[in-house]
């Protein structure tokens, strides 16, 4: 097994450990149902087969994993080829953060939308303008927007888009993970 040594300044992790990150999208993943798994699958085949770079790559993905060639998998229809691919165990973070990406933009776009709107954030259809140049959200506004958003949708969907935006690590989203917990310290206390 190949391993890589970490840059100079950087500590050596311990071994087997997997970035925080990983472990994030990684349990995002674990806790869609099939069916959310496959219409994500489904949403990134469709959205990068225009792209033919990001189509061999998923492509090239998938077949690794099943031990084919690219251009086997290729020829599959795309209902094969998301279904297999939402049956993946392993995945390389970036692919499968672009994966659920796919999913919430494409089939939670109402959620996503209503979230921004809320937030008074520039966004196309869910997919935000460059957070470069955004300010931090304040608190508040990002509870009352949490807040707001819940009362709507279900906690399930909600609390996967938000993990989602909380494992993008987005500067503009720095306070989401203190939001949540003063919502759900509010939603306790009216119990």
């Amino acid at each position: 097994m190949h391993q890589t040594r970490p840059l100079p300044g950087q500590a050596d992790p311990a071994p087997g450990a997997k970035s925080l990150a990983a472990e994030s999208w990684q349990a995002i993943w674990r806790r869609m149902s099939p069916v959310e798994r496959r219409a994500a699958t489904t949403a990134y085949l469709a959205a990068c087969a225009p792209v033919p770079m990001a189509a061999a790559s998923a492509d090239a993905v998938l077949a690794r994993e099943l031990r084919t060639r690219p251009a086997v998998v290729a020829s599959w229809p795309l209902d094969r080829r998301a279904d297999r691919l939402a049956r993946l165990c392993r995945w390389d973070p970036p692919f499968l953060a672009a994966v659920i990406a796919a999913f919430h933009v494409e089939c939670r776009r109402h959620l996503v939308t209503t979230f921004l709107d809320t937030l008074q954030l520039g966004h196309d259809l869910g997919v935000l303008r460059p957070v470069a140049t955004m300010p931090e959200v304040p608190l508040e506004r990002l509870a009352a927007a949490v807040a707001e958003t819940r009362a709507l949708f279900g906690d399930h969907e909600l609390s996967l888009y938000l993990d989602a935006l909380e494992a993008q690590q987005i500067p503009c989203f720095a306070a989401l993970p203190t939001a949540r917990l003063d919502c759900a310290a509010l939603r306790a206390d009216r119990r």
